[in-house]
């Protein structure tokens, strides 16, 4: 408590999506779906850090690959990665290991709105 107050969004990108397999690194318009919004995160100046929690490594090297600056990867346990596990406790799970303080913001984005722009994110932060 009390350090200082950062603006982290979180992005779950599962890699076993049984109605659309891989659907996150799908190519959406040129590029794999997330990658619009880390872009758009990632030029936010509103926005400290972005984390992909994946429990996938195709997922987790093509978002290596796009060499952002304020995103971070963080394999997201077996346990939350299975169908029925919700957003909500992958969210969980990450606080928890990053002991983020109260002060933080934490904000969800899902990989599935690639329309979402930079003011959008801003405007809801």
């Amino acid at each position: 408590m009390g350090g200082v107050m950062k603006r982290i969004c979180i992005i779950p990108a599962r890699g076993g999506s049984k109605s659309i397999p891989g659907k996150n690194i799908k190519n959406f318009c040129g590029k794999p779906l997330i990658y619009w919004n880390l872009l758009a995160l990632d030029k936010s100046e509103l926005v400290d850090e972005v984390v992909v929690a994946t429990d996938s490594e195709k997922i987790f090297k093509k978002v290596e690959e796009f060499n952002f600056l304020k995103v971070k990867l963080y394999r997201r346990s077996t346990e939350n990665a299975q169908d029925h596990s919700t957003s909500e406790d992958i969210m969980l799970e990450y606080i928890n290991y990053a002991k983020l303080d109260s002060s933080d913001i934490f904000m969800l984005v899902q990989a599935t709105s690639p329309f979402t722009r930079t003011e959008d994110f801003n405007n809801g932060l």
